[in-house]
């Protein structure tokens, strides 16, 4: 046994600590030598000392696949093993469990006891990344130390090279033992692929081929679709082997076309014999080259002034309401731009206004927003996902408010609100959305919170919004206590705190679970009584129109005269919020006819009409235009607001006209001579940059990865300097993340992923060179398709995974093993390494304890002299402890007294 030190040069700290002993030396000598111990262990244990012994034990580790092509009994089986593991420990053996599947994970880490009773780690299923598995396993094993695996799997590698993880482990001598356990397989059909073109053009014919595997020869009906719809459906008699079945298609539209083929057997009997349904069915996607449309998505879903003008300019225009347009990366593919003409935020789900945002800035496509009562800030843009990319600020500023507002806050806090939702807890979206309607409010406009129950517990009383960093601090520290809310309960409450207010404008905001809203007796008849005071009311349900309470919450506020605003998302309520105090604030919309101005962005619409003649507006929303947005036209009022500008946001381009196209504020506009050439530019604008035609790209599939190439003409200005390039890349139901191709020669760029999810797979590249307006140039990459889980993807040679696994053991030096003895046999170690500081530390410890035993209860007492007793000194008698401030009780109130005075 030898002594060595990971930090031999803290053992210097002897030469301060022995000063500083001398310096402060106790008058006992028991004292001095237990404070010197002590202080001498604890320098040793801080230089890391350790002892090394040779043939100290072995660290055995079980590498588990936990995918799904496992059979049903694989963790039963490992956890039998596991226990043959104990019973064949030694002394110093240590044991370790890893399970994976497209991730690995420590189930168990090294110890002398691995009590593992069940695999409690979530791992992604539809896939077995081996290599990974293999890499883990072996950082558990410290260097020096003898070690070995015992890998049971079927063999199917899904992840990394397997074989250069065999090298490593041998290099470091790790022998892996294999233990193959596979699934029983009878007959098989599959659906091994889709052969699709990766582009074609709009209106031409395509043919494409789909490959369907069949162990025996008989009958099969197999069913093309195209998106959800089904396009071709047919039996055919399939030999065994692979067949090769042949369809023909066309597009009208450009954009992207997702189809799959699924195979069925034909009848009873030759349904038992598909041994592996998971792989009956198989994906794809081509891309359709042409002209793309416009998707306006207006109020009802009807063509309107706004889509004629643009049909009349030769554009093709896609008119939907927001509920029948689904927002994806994939819907989105054949559109140019997107415009929202006059729709409430909430009429797009969270997810979809995520997926427009993404459309923009990842993808180089266009978004138009236009103005009316039910845009911008009022229609909940201001705070929603779409918000940054805008190129005006909708924020309320005092000096454009006329009258101050009292508002009152009534928050749900039963004991659903504790759920947990987007990071946090519902009750701490509700408080940062009653957080961020007090930023929207100012010194002229006055607040009170509630946090309701069974009772009304006055968070914030009726104050002026002087300070609201102070009260929106005071409002996020609610939490939720239990219990149902008291509806009558809260507004009576509500109507006690307005009741302090001078404010002329008095609102009450309820947030409320429209599923548990209790106490609903006489609410209606109240919540009237008080609209006939002058104080409106409105709600924020958390649930949907469905949900039990929904109908009583929605009477409630058309009795309040204000609005009800339904959703399941609790990370939408900072918007809502927003959007109520916005609206009840009469801010944000400008109802006096006022002139227009030509600002700098005109000519970079490329409109051929004139500006000089822009028609005056009846009515606009008031917004700010921010430091990179660039004005069009603004109006000549004492506001100067911007009525039409845009920006660059990403890849694409944002446009924002705050006025209201037809209408009740926008008939003159769609009067004005020039107005379809405008609304030409405007979507063309927004569509950004024609594809540059110097550039190819490919993408091919290899198993679960796809293979990125991007290529140059040789003439192409491409910088000498540029190393990567970036696309963007949309997964199924995911959101887009970046992907770095790297350059491999003078004009190509390469790239692999790793496709996580079955589904089409959605690219833009982001070529790096700006037009002259600054506009970025981008190109849409091939869509790359994953089909069914690789798990249940057929072998072309069914022995391939068993021989894989053998491999594995033969390149480590291990073997197949077949027997459950000698689990832990194996090369010995060199030499084995094991730390000495818990020891010493805890041998400090104890001898500081000893050290307060000998200071603190007197212990080996030096003999003194006695002293002469001194008298002590009277203390002052204590006073009397002042019972706790109690708040005062509210005082009850008549309800009819109360409304009374709220009357202006």
């Amino acid at each position: 046994m030898s002594l060595t030190f990971d930090r031999p040069e803290l053992l210097l700290l002897a030469v301060p600590a022995g000063l500083w002993l001398i310096a402060r030396r106790p008058t006992r000598r028991t004292l001095l030598l237990l404070r010197a111990a002590c202080l001498a262990l604890l320098i040793l244990a801080a230089a890391g000392p350790s002892a090394r012994l040779s043939g100290s034990g072995r660290d055995w580790v079980l590498v588990v696949d936990r995918s799904q092509s496992m059979p049903a009994e694989a963790e039963d089986t490992a956890l039998e093993l596991l226990r043959f593991a104990r019973e064949q420990r030694g002394a110093s053996d240590r044991i370790a469990v890893i399970g994976f599947g497209a991730e690995p994970r420590v189930e168990s880490a090294l110890s002398e006891s691995a009590g593992l009773t069940q695999f409690s780690s979530d791992v992604d299923q539809e896939a077995s990344d081996l290599a990974a598995a293999l890499d883990l396993a072996s950082s558990l094993i410290a260097p020096g130390r003898a070690g070995s695996l015992l890998v049971l799997s079927d063999g199917r590698a899904t992840g990394g090279d397997v074989r250069a993880a065999a090298f490593r482990l041998a290099a470091r001598g790790i022998q892996a033992h294999v233990r193959p356990l596979e699934r029983e397989l009878g007959a098989d059909l599959a659906a091994l692929s889709l052969e699709l073109p990766q582009e074609v053009e709009i209106g031409a014919p395509f043919q494409f081929a789909a490959w369907v595997h069949s162990d025996q020869d008989g009958p099969a009906r197999v069913v093309l679709r195209r998106g959800e719809q089904v396009i071709s459906e047919r039996t055919e008699e399939l030999r065994a082997g692979g067949n090769r079945l042949l369809f023909r298609d066309l597009h009208e539209h450009a954009g992207l076309a997702e189809y799959s083929v699924e195979v069925r057997a034909a009848g009873a009997a030759q349904a038992q014999l598909d041994a592996t349904p998971e792989n009956d069915a198989t994906f794809g996607a081509v891309r359709v080259r042409g002209p793309k449309r416009v998707a306006l998505l207006n109020d009802d879903g009807q063509p309107d002034s706004l889509s004629a003008a643009l049909e009349d300019a030769g554009l093709e225009v896609d008119v939907r309401a927001p509920e029948n347009f689904e927002l994806n990366a994939v819907s989105l593919a054949g559109y140019r731009t997107v415009i929202l003409e006059n729709v409430d935020a909430g009429r797009l789900t969270p997810r979809g206004r995520e997926e427009l945002a993404s459309f923009v800035t990842d993808h180089g496509g266009g978004l138009v927003l236009t103005g009316g009562r039910a845009s911008f800030g009022r229609g909940g843009y201001f705070r929603s996902e779409l918000d940054p990319l805008l190129p005006v600020s909708m924020e309320i500023r005092q000096e454009h408010r006329e009258i101050g507002l009292a508002l009152v806050v009534a928050l749900d806090r039963s004991g659903s609100m504790s759920a947990p939702a987007a990071g946090g807890t519902k009750m701490d979206l509700a408080n940062a959305g009653t957080a961020a309607a007090i930023t929207m409010l100012s010194n002229i406009d006055s607040i009170a919170v509630l946090a309701v129950d069974t009772s009304a517990h006055v968070i914030q009383k009726m104050t002026p919004v002087l300070d609201q960093g102070e009260i929106a601090a005071r409002v996020r520290r609610i939490e939720s206590q239990g219990g149902g809310i008291y509806v009558r309960t809260a507004f009576e409450e509500a109507l006690r705190q307005l009741g302090k207010s001078e404010q002329r404008q008095k609102h009450v905001l309820l947030f409320s679970d429209a599923s548990d809203s209790e106490e609903q007796e006489g609410v209606l008849d109240l919540v009237s009584k008080a609209r006939e005071a002058g104080v409106t009311a409105s709600v924020i349900a958390l649930g949907s129109e469905t949900d039990r309470h929904a109908g009583f919450l929605e009477d409630v506020a058309i009795e309040g005269d204000g609005e009800v605003y339904f959703t399941t998302s609790a990370a939408d309520l900072p918007r809502l919020f927003s959007q109520d105090t916005m609206t009840v604030a009469r801010a944000g919309f400008i109802e006096q006819p006022t002139g227009t101005a030509t600002g700098p962005g005109w000519f970079e619409l490329g409109s051929s009409s004139s500006a000089a003649n822009f028609p005056s507006l009846a009515g606009y929303n008031l917004t700010y235009l921010r430091d990179d947005g660039v004005p069009s036209i603004v109006t000549t009022d004492e506001y100067r607001a911007p009525i039409l500008s845009h920006a660059q946001r990403g890849l694409g381009r944002v446009v924002a006209y705050t006025g209201q196209i037809g209408g009740e504020f926008g008939s003159e506009v769609v009067a004005w001579p020039g107005f379809r050439a405008l609304v030409s530019a405007i979507a063309r604008f927004a569509g950004g940059l024609e594809e540059p035609r110097d550039v190819f790209t490919s993408v091919r599939r290899e198993g679960s990865r796809a293979i990125y190439e991007v290529e140059f003409e040789r003439d192409s200005p491409l910088p000498d300097q540029l190393v990567e390039l970036t696309a963007n890349i949309a997964p199924p139901g995911g959101l887009t993340r970046p992907l770095k191709l790297m350059r491999v020669d003078d004009v190509r760029f390469r790239a692999e992923l790793e496709l996580d999810e079955a589904g089409a797979h959605l690219g833009t590249l982001h070529l790096g060179l700006a037009g002259v307006d600054g506009a970025r140039t981008s190109i849409a990459l091939p869509p790359v398709t994953r089909g069914a889980s690789p798990e249940y993807q057929r072998e072309p040679d069914p022995a391939a995974p068993r021989q894989k696994l053998l491999e594995l053991a033969s390149r480590t030096g291990g073997s197949e093993l077949a027997a459950l003895t000698g689990l832990f046999e194996g090369p010995p170690s060199r030499e084995g390494r094991r730390s000495l500081q818990p020891i010493l530390l805890l041998s400090a410890l104890l001898l500081f304890l000893a050290e307060i035993a000998v200071r603190r209860l007197a212990l080996f007492p030096k003999r003194r002299r006695a002293a002469p007793t001194e008298s002590p000194e009277p203390q002052p008698e204590a006073a009397a402890e002042a019972p706790p401030p109690t708040e005062p009780q509210p005082e009850v109130e008549d309800m009819s007294d109360l409304l009374r005075r709220l009357k202006p």
